[in-house]
């Protein structure tokens, strides 16, 4: 391979690295929050009925109030196929808001984010029980930060959200939930309406009860933020400068290098070409035609 393609498709893959690197990342933040997801059931426990997640690691949840319904108790699901019944100790039909408590302590939580960091268009992500699928992801943006509807304030999406996802987080790219997936517009195309964090902290600071607003206090190991001391192994990167600002100066250097190179490479072919011209011999290629083949019998399932 010429050394000029060489130097552009180097260039080419640094240029794709902040993206990888963003999705990486994403993953990370994923898997990281999963463990703080819940699944909620019918009285029966058969059925699978909605999402929420842990706020207090002493088994406090937060779901919608139309999952619970009028239900004293429900069937809770944590990862790993633990199931307890949990006690529906607060609703708020205002917001659509429920808290249920847990018989179990020493639980992971979501930490909280800062909703008004948030931006239209800034990356989101919805965990929850998608047609009866546990832990189902689904990733979208912020489509507006106020959407009315019947009278009621939410926040819209585009990440799908399906029967089951009521009631889960919605999370920024730091896993940090944002919000409560609620509803979907009918007869609309990927317009999911999400309770903001607010109503959920008032909710919550009314009953006294604490959540994670700091991600080094978390339970869970979240994705580390870009500090100045380096991670083990590795080294701190300039104050002000993240790791996907990094790979695209080192993206252009390297195209910028490859560019350099295709030049020189095209110059020095152009040189040769002046001094000798190649003779060139035209044998008539062999012509032969082939012989069909049989139809395929294809079936669909």
């Amino acid at each position: 391979m010429q050394r000029w393609s060489i130097g552009i498709i180097l260039g080419m893959i640094c240029c794709l690295l902040p993206g990888r690197a963003t999705a990486d990342a994403l993953a990370d933040a994923i898997a990281a929050v999963d463990p703080a997801i819940v699944t909620l059931h019918s009285g029966t426990g058969r059925q699978a009925v909605g999402a929420g997640f842990l706020v207090n690691p002493d088994g406090i949840l937060v779901t919608n109030k139309h999952v619970v319904g009028s239900q004293r108790t429900v069937t809770v699901d944590l990862l790993g196929d633990r199931r307890y019944e949990g006690d529906v100790f607060y609703t708020d039909p205002t917001f659509d808001l429920a808290l249920v408590r847990l018989p179990v302590h020493n639980l992971p939580v979501l930490a909280v984010g800062d909703l008004s960091r948030m931006k239209k268009g800034d990356t989101v992500v919805a965990i929850g029980t998608a047609l009866g699928q546990p832990h189902s992801v689904t990733r979208g943006i912020i489509s507006n930060l106020d959407t009315v509807v019947q009278d009621r304030h939410y926040l819209q999406t585009d990440a799908a959200l399906n029967p089951g996802n009521s009631g889960g987080p919605l999370l920024d790219e730091q896993g940090r939930v944002i919000g409560v997936c609620t509803a979907i517009v009918k007869n609309a195309q990927n317009v999911g309406l999400v309770v903001p964090i607010s109503p959920v902290l008032d909710m919550l600071e009314r009953q006294h009860i604490a959540v994670v607003t700091d991600l080094a206090n978390t339970a869970i190991a979240l994705v580390p933020t870009v500090g100045d001391a380096p991670a083990p192994g590795g080294h701190a990167l300039p104050r002000g400068i993240s790791p996907p600002v990094a790979y695209v100066i080192l993206g252009v250097v390297v195209l910028v290098l490859g560019l350099v190179i295709a030049r020189q490479a095209l110059r020095r072919r152009r040189r040769l070409l002046r001094e000798r011209e190649p003779e060139i011999t035209l044998d008539p290629a062999p012509v032969s035609i082939p012989e069909p083949e049989p139809d395929l019998d294809i079936e669909l399932h």
